[in-house]
This record gives structure tokens, C-alpha cells and sequence, in this order.
């Protein structure tokens, strides 16, 4: 088995298009990583993530479903690409990949959950306006008392359609609906809340942790809840998950599509 950085043109274009979009923005953003395990010239898996400053995170782990001993190449090949000063790392496993993830020395913190098709969009407050330059030193420092990572340049980079909830001139909240599944991080259940009602036209579900304090009310108004994953980290991340409202990523762990 041989693994190496993936490259455009070796990226098949029949791929489902979510999957193809993800990973073909890992090949062309200068901090993400795309790696590929390969048997001869067979593809068997497909490993991304990204590293921004003295922290990474692990975004997506596929491999073909008979290719077990790829999911295990690529996880200490992708750990070694981002992380060979030992830096933090973080990962939403799927929960029956939990051990394989603590064996590498990674310790859970929190479940991720899937709340699908919640009964309310109607947007209720003048306080949502849209995300303009005076708001980003805000919105940085509420991000990063939230995830305990600084994400500058992603945020930046997912501004378009951003929203912040501003209280007496205060950001309390903001709300990115086209990074990834969607990101919200405010300060009080309410801004949460309301935040959430400008996703879900956008997003019509959404992730969040198992701590947060809005999950019960969400769930008696969803027609499904659901365990997507389970928040793993390797090192010392401060965390206020509390603060998510809305998390961009899943479960990485997936089956690649087999031509065979």
C-alpha cells in the first residue's frame, strides 16, 4: 500500500457531488491536506483535514469497505502530515470508530447530534443583521472561546450570507451557513436560538453537541434526532461547547465509492 498527497487529476469525477466538493477543497486550500491510499494504481481511500495555527482538525476518513488496513495507514499518515509536533488535533468519529481513534490517543468529550427538520424557520428579531468587517474581532474571539482554535482564515474564507445577532452595539453571536453543515456559536441560549432560524432555510438540519442547552427544545420540535459522531481530542483544547449552536462537521468516517 502506498500512500501520498492526492492530486487533482488523479480525483474521480463520478464521485457523489458533496464528497467531491469537500475533497477537492482540501486539494486547493493552502491549509488542508488531501491524502490517498493506493493499492498499484487502485484508489482505496481518501484522508482530509486542515491545520490553522498550533491546532488541526480531521475532516474526513474514506476508504473502500473491504480495504480495512487503509483507514489505519491513512489516520497515522494524515496525523503525521498535520500534526508531527504533536500539536492538538480534533475529530468527529463515527461512534463505532471510537477505538480506533483512542488508540491514537485521542479521548472523547462530547457526542455530536443530528437534528433534522425542526417545525420553526420564522425569523423573529432585528437584531440578526448581516456580518460586516466592524463585527470580525468579535466573531474571532467568540469562535475561539467556543472551539478553543483560531480560525481566522477559514471564517474569512466562509463569510459569504454570514449573519451576526448585535445586542446595544454588542456581537453575541454569529452564524455562517455555507461552512460546511453550518456554523453558530453565541453566548446565550436565546441568541442561539435565534441564529438557528436563519440556518434552517439554508440548512434544513443541523449538528450540535449533546451539551448544548437549547438540544431539548429541539428535539420535541425535529422530526428526527440522531448520534452523528462523537468529538474526540488528541492534547490540551480548551472547549465551551456550550457556545455551538451549530457545528459544521459530521462523522468523518466514510465508505469511498468502489468502481469495482
Amino acid at each position: 500500500m502506498r500512500i501520498a498527497p492526492l492530486h487533482p487529476h488523479e480525483l474521480p469525477w463520478d464521485l457523489p457531488a458533496p464528497l467531491l466538493a469537500r475533497v477537492r477543497w482540501h486539494q486547493h486550500t493552502p491549509y488542508a491536506t488531501a491524502l490517498a491510499a493506493w493499492a498499484d494504481e487502485r484508489l482505496l481511500g481518501v484522508a482530509t483535514g486542515w491545520r490553522l495555527n498550533d491546532v488541526a482538525c480531521i475532516t474526513g476518513m474514506y476508504t473502500v469497505p473491504e480495504a480495512d488496513e487503509a483507514h489505519g495507514a491513512l489516520c497515522k499518515a494524515l496525523l503525521d502530515a498535520l500534526v508531527p509536533d504533536e500539536a492538538p488535533c480534533l475529530v468527529n468519529a463515527d461512534p463505532a470508530n471510537v477505538a480506533r481513534w483512542t488508540a491514537l490517543g485521542f479521548e472523547p468529550r462530547h457526542e455530536v447530534v443530528r437534528v433534522a427538520d425542526v417545525r420553526y424557520t420564522e425569523t423573529r428579531q432585528l437584531s440578526v443583521i448581516h456580518l460586516e468587517p466592524p463585527h470580525w474581532l468579535a466573531v474571532f474571539r467568540l469562535d475561539r472561546l467556543a472551539t478553543g482554535m483560531d480560525r481566522r482564515p477559514m471564517l474569512l474564507e466562509h463569510a459569504y450570507l454570514g449573519q451576526v445577532y448585535v445586542e446595544n452595539g454588542h456581537v453575541r453571536g454569529f452564524l455562517l451557513p455555507l461552512l460546511g453543515n453550518g456554523l453558530i456559536v453565541a453566548d446565550a441560549p436565546h441568541v442561539g436560538l435565534e441564529l438557528q432560524r436563519w440556518l434552517f432555510p439554508v440548512q434544513p438540519q443541523l449538528l450540535l453537541p449533546d451539551t448544548s442547552p437549547v438540544l431539548e427544545q429541539l428535539s420535541a420540535q425535529a422530526t428526527a434526532v440522531r448520534t452523528d459522531a462523537v468529538c474526540l481530542v488528541r492534547g490540551h483544547l480548551p472547549q465551551q461547547a456550550d457556545m455551538l449552536y451549530a457545528e459544521p462537521y459530521g462523522a468523518v468516517d466514510g465508505e469511498w465509492p468502489d468502481d469495482e
